[in-house]
């Protein structure tokens, strides 16, 4: 029977134990007081609060289901061999159908609101995850949501005494092919204008986001956040409109050492006949031949440039994640607003610590509102975090004046 990696946590990745799914169901189902105590903490705090985070993050083992991984840690690049499982994320509802006999385990997930799944397959590979992951859900009846599959995917392992286990389920052959990509066009990063096509089969770089987000370690979520210090890398692209007449000539040149920059391998010649592409589609009108090729010319003389770092963003995202424009939107928004949600709760602790007792009287949630500037809504949306804060500033106020 294929044991389980286990790691730390979400953002301690390395393999500290391993187990068959029985002993982990058996583990989820009773485990130790004070594993049982964090979960019911992070519960009680509530999915998506900055304690239920933190727990989740910090202090909270993981185990990883759909494959078992090599170095001793878990990431994208140590997949080792597929374990005979399948895992399947059902979140934010409790009403779904347990019954199917490939299900080989269930058990509440970390916040309680939905249910972590695992179904016995055969037929998973690196490739097909994807698919197999959508093939499975569908023929179980299963929710899943697509932007949750990675081959470094982990679940929290969670609590639930009436956790479930079959060794006796039926096995599900999946039917789904290996994934195929199919590099077809370079695309400008502002539009959907096709820059160019490369003659060969080695593809040209326009931007070294790649490098950046090798270096990352996503933690198996979706984006990786730089804050708002932001990254700068070096990217070639063009507004919507093209570049018009006046602006060629420099533009071309600078584009050309731009791509030579982020291509060292390339060729002079290879280079001209990338660019004929890039003239074609985006420069109004196109440069003539005679000049498009002296402008190469010029553009290779000397020692290959250092690339100009000349965009900035704020997220990356998980290459593992086959994420829609949609999703990544999304995901960006979510995270903004909890960055002001925490923002504001540390405002408001901010005024509880510093809190004027002669101007101000006792601490309440509307004489917080009042100076913080946010609703009394907000604040009682807080209230899990302030409660015990502002009762014991208000005790301690009392005791040392009376």
């Amino acid at each position: 029977m294929t044991e389980l990696n286990i790691i730390g946590g979400i953002k301690n990745r390395t393999i500290k134990d391993s187990m068959t799914l029985e002993d982990l169901v058996r583990y989820i189902r009773n485990p130790d007081v004070s594993h049982q105590e964090k979960v019911e903490l992070a519960r009680a705090c509530g999915k998506g609060s900055q304690k239920y985070e933190y727990i989740k993050k910090n202090e909270i083992p993981c185990a990883i289901l759909n494959f078992t991984h090599s170095k001793g840690y878990v990431s994208g690049s140590t997949v080792h061999k597929p374990t005979g499982y399948l895992y399947l994320d059902v979140d934010n509802t409790l009403d779904i159908n347990l019954t199917d006999p490939h299900i080989t385990a269930y058990w509440k997930s970390l916040s309680g609101t939905g249910y972590s799944i695992v179904v016995a397959v055969k037929g998973l590979t690196k490739r097909n995850i994807k698919a197999a992951t959508k093939e499975v859900a569908e023929a179980l009846d299963l929710p899943f949501d697509p932007a949750a599959i990675s081959l470094d995917r982990l679940t929290c392992i969670s609590y639930d005494p009436n956790a479930y286990f079959n060794p006796n389920a039926e096995v599900y052959h999946i039917k789904s092919e290996d994934n195929k990509k199919v590099q077809t066009s370079v695309k400008n990063s502002n539009s959907t204008m096709v820059l160019g096509q490369d003659c060969t089969f080695r593809k040209i770089r326009v931007n070294n986001l790649t490098d950046v987000i090798g270096a990352l370690d996503f933690n198996g979520e979706p984006t990786y956040d730089f804050g708002s210090a932001g990254i700068w890398y070096a990217d070639v692209h063009y507004s919507i409109r093209g570049v018009q007449e006046g602006n060629r000539n420099r533009v071309m040149y600078y584009t050309v050492r731009q791509l030579r920059s982020l291509n060292h391998w390339c060729s002079e010649e290879r280079m001209y006949q990338y660019v004929r592409g890039l003239n074609r589609n985006a420069f109004k009108p196109p440069l003539p031949e005679s000049e498009l090729r002296v402008i190469v010319e010029n553009a290779y003389k000397g020692k290959t440039p250092k690339p100009v770092h000349n965009k900035w963003r704020r997220f990356v995202y998980n290459p593992d994640y086959d994420l829609t424009n949609k999703q990544k939107r999304s995901l960006v928004i979510t995270q903004i607003n909890r960055d002001i949600s925490n923002n504001n709760t540390e405002k408001i602790l901010d005024i509880i610590q510093t809190w004027n007792f002669k101007e101000h009287g006792k601490i309440t949630i509307e004489r917080l509102s009042k100076l913080s500037g946010l609703s009394v809504r907000a604040i009682k949306y807080r209230s899990e975090v302030l409660k015990e804060k502002i009762k014991k500033k208000n005790l301690d106020h009392k005791k040392n004046n009376y």
